[in-house]
């Protein structure tokens, strides 16, 4: 009786089985909350699973959605709640911009500071993902804008609200500065230290220039020059000066220097002019500047 017991009860399972036509279960069939997902196999759910607003946010845990749930163009205004995206949920170099439709980005969906330079890939920001006045100063930290980060004509005047760029949210590569130092007129017979300047990390320019006057009036000299940044010489200039027979024929001579000038770190530019032999020299109108430019190009 137990055996045919057993017989009945595997035939039967395996009738089940096989007489279940192809696709026909369907809603209707399925009792409520009887598929968990404990039932759904690994990727078994794709967007053509989904139908229109299917997900809602009690549908997500915590930290579920990262960028690699996230198709292109997956994100658009409509899905952002206010201040939604913050810069704690954002990983450095998270948003391209393949991840953004146009007009994306509006300023109510963006928390103050959220966007810093560390969020942004190269090139990431184009003006077709921004709305008018998406970006005022509240949304950008200081120097979060770099030339890096923004694609060519990213940014018109209508994607910026009125004094929505100060100096302070300007990264260095953004924006060009002139350091500038002179020097009183002195009288040198050696090697004399005439400017200093300052700078921070970056790329310059450097030019500086001096008049020198022999004042002997029997002994031909020679006044040199010279830039030196970070310790290293960049330039170097000479110049040969003849006597003057009388102060009202005085021969001046002008010794120009300019140098590029690459700094990994802070550092200094230094000026130094100096009289060969000893002999006198007047200098006058002597300048030392550093104009900071985003990049130097060797051609």
């Amino acid at each position: 009786m137990a055996f045919a017991a057993l017989l009945f009860s595997l035939v039967s399972g395996a009738w089940a089985m096989t007489a279940i036509p192809k696709n026909s279960v369907g809603p209707q069939q399925i009792a409520k909350n009887a598929v968990g997902s404990s039932e759904l196999a690994p990727d078994a759910v794709g967007s053509k699973d989904l139908s229109a607003n299917a997900v809602l946010s009690k549908n997500i845990s915590d930290g579920a959605v990262g960028q690699a749930q996230l198709g292109n163009q997956a994100v658009g205004a409509l899905n952002l709640q206010q201040a939604a995206v913050t810069q704690a949920a954002m990983g450095a170099d998270s948003v391209g911009a393949a991840q953004l439709r146009a007009q994306a980005v509006t300023q109510e969906a963006m928390a103050n500071d959220s966007v810093g330079a560390a969020q942004l890939e190269s090139a990431a920001v184009a003006q077709a993902n921004m709305q008018a006045n998406s970006i005022g100063a509240a949304q950008l930290q200081a120097a979060s804008i770099a030339q890096a980060k923004m694609q060519a004509g990213a940014v018109g005047a209508a994607q910026l609200q009125s004094d929505a760029v100060t100096k302070s949210k300007l990264a260095p590569d953004a924006t060009s500065s002139l350091y500038v130092h002179t020097e009183p007129n002195r009288a040198i017979t050696s090697d004399t230290l005439l400017g200093t300047l300052t700078l921070p990390a970056g790329n310059y320019l450097v030019t500086a220039s001096a008049r020198g006057v022999n004042t002997s009036t029997t002994l031909v000299t020679r006044l040199e020059c010279w830039l030196a940044g970070g310790g290293t010489l960049i330039d170097y200039a000479k110049v040969r000066l003849q006597e003057n027979s009388s102060s009202n024929s005085l021969i001046f001579a002008k010794v120009p220097l300019d140098a590029g000038l690459s700094l990994a770190s802070a550092g200094t530019v230094t000026m130094n002019c100096t009289s060969i032999d000893g002999t006198s020299i007047d200098l006058s109108d002597i300048h030392l500047m550093a104009l900071r430019v985003a990049e130097i190009i060797p051609q």
